[in-house]
This record gives C-alpha cells, sequence and structure tokens, in this order.
C-alpha cells in the first residue's frame, strides 16, 4: 500500500493506517530519540513522544500540498517535538551542583580536568607535618608505593603504576588496589 493511501486512511481515523505508518517511521523515531536525555524520561517515554510526533504530523499534514514533502514533515515533527520537549523541560529543570556525589562517592567537581598535577594540589593545601603525619598511616608497602609514584626523587621522569608492578612482581590489579587503599588513607587524614 502507498504511502498516500495509508496517510488518507490514516487521516479519516483507520488505526491501521496509522500503526502501518508508525512502522514505517520508527527507524526515525529511534534515530532521533538517541541524542536525547531528559532527566525522568526513560528511552521508552521519549520513544512515545516520537510516536506522538508522528500522530500529530498525520492529523496536521495537508494532503493537497504533495505528498512528496510527507517524509520531510515528519522529520522534522519529530525533530521539533524533541526540541520543544528539551527547552521545555531545561527551563523547569533545577540548578544542579557540582558537588553532588555520584557513583564510587566521587562529586562532579572530580570530573572536572584540572592542568595542575596531584602533587601541586597537595603541596598547596598540606603543610609538611600534616604530610608526615598522615603518611606514618600507610603500611609498608603503601608507603613505598606512593613514594614511587608521587615522592621520588626524579623529577624528569614520570612513574607509572604498570612501572612498579612489573619491579615488584606483583599483578597491577593488586597494585591498582593498594593504590587506592592508600590513598583513600591519605584522603581521610586531611578530612
Amino acid at each position: 500500500m502507498e504511502v498516500i493511501d495509508l496517510l488518507i486512511l490514516a487521516k479519516n481515523g483507520d488505526e491501521k493506517s496509522k500503526e502501518k505508518l508508525i512502522d514505517k517511521y520508527y527507524g526515525l523515531i529511534i534515530h532521533q530519540t538517541k541524542p536525547v536525555f531528559l532527566n525522568g524520561y526513560t528511552f521508552e517515554d521519549l520513544i512515545q513522544t516520537g510516536v506522538e510526533s508522528v500522530l500529530k504530523a498525520i492529523n496536521s499534514f495537508d494532503i493537497n500540498k504533495g505528498i512528496e514533502s510527507f517524509n520531510a514533515y515528519i522529520f522534522w515533527s519529530i525533530k521539533n517535538n524533541f526540541n520543544y520537549l528539551c527547552r521545555n523541560e531545561i527551563r523547569h529543570s533545577q540548578c544542579l551542583s557540582l558537588n553532588i556525589v555520584m557513583k564510587d562517592d566521587m562529586e562532579s567537581i572530580d570530573l572536572i580536568e584540572s592542568k595542575e598535577t596531584l602533587e601541586e594540589i597537595v603541596f598547596k593545601t598540606v603543610t609538611l607535618k600534616e604530610l608526615r603525619f598522615s603518611l606514618q598511616l600507610l603500611d609498608k608497602e603503601e608507603l613505598e608505593l606512593i613514594s614511587f609514584l608521587y615522592l621520588n626523587d626524579s623529577t624528569d621522569k614520570k612513574q607509572y603504576l604498570s612501572k612498579y608492578a612489573q619491579l615488584k612482581g606483583k599483578d597491577y590489579y593488586y597494585c591498582t588496589n593498594l593504590k587506592k587503599r592508600a590513598l583513600e588513607k591519605l584522603k581521610s587524614a586531611f578530612h
């Protein structure tokens, strides 16, 4: 059945024709839905918005203008309805803080890249006395790892965890957990 025939039947209330037109444009609906993320909306909610856009387009399209423009009309109807929904939600959304705790107990601000190195940040905020005290909280293996990575005398060459694991004959995964545990101890000492 031709699109024009389906469109005429759908405009006259034929539910089967509406379903066939929705099926025909379902891929377009999915394609337009994928880049949209709105807080409080599931992917299925957004697909439903796309389906509603197709139904509105069917009802409002003027067949006298020619069926050739129907595909573009559907495309712009879906796109414009998503744009309207996004603008409306943004207008009514809450302001968010960079201190919102996300997964893994990290704040949003922790994900923003800094031009400062970890060493620069630590030395700006920690006194030498506090640093010595906090390093005493680490066990021998943790202290050795932190010294290797961050407190080495070789300023010309950056040290990597993979190199430490290789030198010590340890599993890389074990070393990542060791580093994480040591940094958590240091972090807790400064809070």
